[in-house]
């Protein structure tokens, strides 16, 4: 059973030139394979090693078919051909994971033999960081994003920005340049010594330079009166109302007086016109005893 009808077929061997056709072998193809041994073109393949799902599927001389399918991981009609192409397992009808560098996963458990890429962990590599970690075994961890949202899993960026005081993609960076808040867009007051502030609230942790107030030093010392003046005008205010009081008092006083001694005057007038009425009246009645 020569491979091909061209085959040519010398008298003293009968040698066939192109081989066997599967199933048989010898020098002029005319031996079988021994059923459930080998199979296939000049016998070669081996009935034992095939990675047939069923240990009791037959073994036809030519194909070495596996009646039942194959393993997992592995493919073909004799199934002893390793899944291709970055699959693997039943079929291999599953993806490979994440592997570092693409490397292809193993044709039969999917793992990843050197590794998972930035941003996946898991034997496959098919699982995010989780828990705000990201990057390479996802042993890194988030910046400040806003609103303490997960970052992305590969590459940390913090999708809907940063927290107040926090810039950069990552939002891992300060602000700087004496700046802070949101998008560090705000500019730090006058503190002391040009020092700068903190870098979310805007605090001026040293204190304000001369002139300022508030904890970000940026009202004016004008706008808000300080402790020490307010102790001055408090004492003013006190100063005022105490002489406003003597004031008052002493002019209850005086119209007192006033008003007690025309009281006293009008007193003394009237019992005078009384007194004088009275010798009036004597008078009159003694002229009229002497007539």
């Amino acid at each position: 059973m020569c491979q091909g009808y061209e085959s040519t077929c010398p008298q003293d061997t009968g040698r066939c030139d192109g081989g066997c056709q599967p199933g048989w072998e010898g020098e002029d193809c005319t031996s079988e394979c021994t059923v459930n041994v080998n199979y296939g073109p000049g016998c070669h393949g081996n009935c034992s090693v095939r990675k047939c799902k069923e240990e009791s599927s037959t073994c036809p001389r030519d194909t070495g078919r596996c009646d039942g399918g194959c393993q997992p991981g592995w493919e073909g009609v004799d199934c002893m051909l390793e899944c291709q192409s970055h699959t693997f397992g039943v079929n291999c009808s599953s993806t490979c994971g994440h592997c570092v560098d693409d490397e292809p996963c193993h044709h039969v458990t999917g793992t990843c033999l050197k590794g998972c890429s930035p941003g996946w962990v898991s034997d496959t590599c098919q699982q995010e960081c989780q828990s705000r970690t990201f990057g390479v075994n996802c042993s890194s961890t988030c910046g400040h994003c806003v609103d303490d949202e997960p970052c992305h899993h590969v590459t940390g960026t913090c999708l809907k920005g940063c927290s107040p005081g926090w810039v950069s993609d990552t939002c891992q960076q300060e602000c700087q340049s004496r700046a802070f808040g949101v998008n560090c867009s705000s500019t730090c007051g006058h503190c002391v010594d040009d020092e700068p502030c903190h870098h979310v609230t805007g605090t001026c942790l040293k204190g304000c330079s001369p002139g300022w107030v508030s904890t970000t030093c940026q009202q004016g010392q004008s706008q808000s009166a300080s402790p020490g003046n307010g102790a001055v005008v408090g004492g003013a205010v006190g100063g005022v109302v105490a002489v406003a009081v003597v004031v008052v008092t002493v002019l209850a006083v005086f119209l007192y007086r006033r008003k007690r001694n025309a009281s006293k005057k009008r007193s003394d007038n009237s019992v005078y016109e009384d007194v004088s009425a009275f010798n009036h009246m004597n008078q009159g009645g003694k002229q009229q005893d002497l007539a």
